[in-house]
């Protein structure tokens, strides 16, 4: 899944959130997550669903 898809997919679950509020939260969570396994941290991934 690209970041535009998941992006889209969001908006579409929940349209009382701007699409552009989604584009920032998304890139806001990957740039988070770039810095971090650039600085040789740890990701540890919980149960997370998008509920419809």
């Amino acid at each position: 899944m690209t970041k535009s898809e998941l992006i889209a997919l969001i908006s579409s679950k929940q349209p009382h959130f701007d699409i552009k509020d989604v584009a920032l939260a998304i890139n806001n969570i990957v740039q988070t997550l770039t810095e971090t396994l650039a600085s040789y941290n740890r990701i540890e991934k919980s149960e997370c669903r998008i509920q419809p």
